[in-house]
């Protein structure tokens, strides 16, 4: 088993010994975060979905992304919002 095998195996665990779930918008990463963590077995039961933006209209057109989302994903800018997770506002929880 990868590291990054073991790291998903490990946040599912958590997420479903809290009785959580998560779900995810990646950009540069194209998809590999929730590849990852579908790769474990019951993943289904934790993860909700995910959506790769990788094109900055679709980050706008789907995810509602503008100038300002660009800035606070560059650290530029406050985040607002609730932080769930490592993703930040809205990346995990119920």
């Amino acid at each position: 088993m990868t590291a990054a095998q073991e790291l998903a195996a490990d946040v599912l665990a958590v997420l479903e010994e809290h009785g959580q779930t998560v779900a995810a918008a990646e950009s540069l990463t194209g998809g590999l975060v929730v590849a990852e963590l579908t790769a474990v077995p019951g993943a289904s039961a934790m993860v909700r979905g995910s959506v790769t933006a990788y094109a900055t209209e679709v980050k706008r057109d789907v995810l509602g992304g503008g100038r300002a989302a660009a800035r606070r994903a560059r650290g530029r800018g406050p985040r607002g919002g609730r932080a769930d997770g490592p993703g930040g506002p809205g990346a995990a929880g119920r």
